[in-house]
């Protein structure tokens, strides 16, 4: 392998925050609203040129785990549905179209005094001693560097903890499998009341599920899809969200792998199109009206924190003092690969409700560095129930009080750094 010397150079420090969020998806736009409504300078910092992350850039505004969830993601969907523009479904969980996710999450963002910096990916940390000093982003007016107090790590796969030197693990223990992806898909053309039998957003019987019906229609249309429960939820009059592609063995931290499940993903969508429209009713007015322009990703790194939740805490359903955040959703693990089946990969495991705890979001290797959504510290089989986007965004209000908390008081800070 060849290797190129960069030049050493100075980067500028062109700004600084109290509390500064990376990513601004579901965990990160909540914290960052959190941090500013509780009084403390904050900063977020998000590649996109949106917040929302897999709800908007995603197109996966179906919303799970939420019938309990209060706060700040209950705030959200009450301004969804005053405008008219998201819903409760009878299945307990909510939808709504991703574009009206974005303004609202911008107007939610701007209201509580958070500075937003989109089209910025943060590339580097500096550290001293056990503490986060500056993040580091690139973008298009170069490198520059953000100084302060604390920060939290709300990009998903866990990237400004991994670039602060904080360990993590990644996919199963036992082979380093991780969960496939999906490319998400918004289908229009199909009239809402003659394909209600294929809508996942409506309760069913397990043998006559809108899931079980989808894939035979798209086997009837010759179709073998690599989703084993293909899936499409009805947003609001002839649109539809499509969650019907997996992507196996999708390594989440290789641009290489990511690109060429992405061109696959599409591939399949486009031809589950044509396939569907020649069957006829209802089908025959399909078509995609957009494709996400990111590939869904389940797993990427899980930082390690003071506290690890682990299979034996969905299994108990273990309650903590410290609990930030109560999760519903049962260990949903998909296929690790095309030859197993979801049957196979959740035989035996029946979790309860249970709690995560605060210290799970605080992180083992930096005193001020708080984690936030699907990354925080927890096991392959605990984090396939507390990745949905309900208990992440959850988690990421959690994670902003607590950085205000720390900000406000220092004494607070002194603790976080003693354990």
């Amino acid at each position: 392998m060849h290797i190129v010397q960069e030049p050493a150079r100075e980067i500028p420090v062109v700004g600084e925050a109290q509390v500064i969020v990376a990513g601004g998806g579901p965990a990160g736009a909540m914290a960052a609203i959190a941090a500013a409504r509780a009084g403390a300078d904050t900063l977020l910092i998000e590649r996109a040129g949106c917040a929302g992350g897999i709800w908007t850039s995603g197109l996966l505004s179906w919303m799970l785990d939420v019938s309990d969830k209060e706060g700040l993601l209950r705030e959200l969907m009450n301004r969804l549905c005053a405008s008219k523009e998201g819903q409760f479904k009878r299945s307990g969980n909510f939808i709504a179209f991703p574009e009206a996710v974005k303004r609202e999450l911008d107007d939610m963002l701007l209201q509580a005094g958070v500075r937003i910096l989109y089209y910025s990916t943060v590339c580097d940390a500096r550290t001293q001693g056990e503490r986060i000093t500056h993040a580091i982003v690139e973008s298009k007016a170069g490198r520059q560097a953000f100084a302060g107090t604390v920060f939290i790590d709300a990009t998903g796969d866990g990237d400004l903890s991994a670039l602060a030197g904080c360990r993590y693990a990644l996919g199963k223990a036992s082979g380093g499998e991780t969960q496939p992806g999906s490319l998400i898909a918004l289908m229009t053309g199909v009239d809402a009341t003659s394909a209600r039998r294929f809508d996942n957003s409506l309760p069913y019987t397990q043998e006559q599920s809108a899931k079980a019906l989808l894939r035979r229609e798209m086997e009837r249309a010759g179709l073998s899809p690599s989703y084993e429960a293909p899936s499409f939820f009805h947003i609001d009059e002839n649109l539809w969200l499509a969650m019907t592609t997996h992507s196996y063995g999708v390594n989440p931290l290789d641009p290489a792998s990511l690109t060429e499940a992405v061109i696959t993903a599409r591939r399949e969508l486009f031809a589950q199109e044509q396939a569907l429209r020649a069957l006829g009713q209802p089908w025959e007015k399909l078509r995609i009206a957009a494709t996400a322009p990111v590939l869904g990703i389940r797993e990427g790194r899980r930082i390690l924190g003071k506290y690890t939740v682990t299979l034996q805490d969905a299994l108990e359903g273990r309650k903590h003092p410290d609990s930030v955040c109560r999760v519903n959703f049962p260990l949903d693990i998909h296929p690790l690969s095309p030859d197993s089946t979801i049957a196979r990969e959740r035989a035996g495991l029946h979790s309860q409700p249970y709690d995560i705890p605060l210290r799970a979001l605080e992180a083992m290797d930096r005193s001020n560095l708080l984690l936030a959504g699907r990354l925080i510290s927890g096991d392959f089989f605990a984090h396939s129930s507390y990745r949905v986007t309900g208990d992440a965004a959850t988690l990421g209000e959690a994670a902003g009080r607590e950085a205000a908390r720390r900000v406000a008081s220092p004494a607070a800070q002194n603790e976080s750094a003693n354990g």
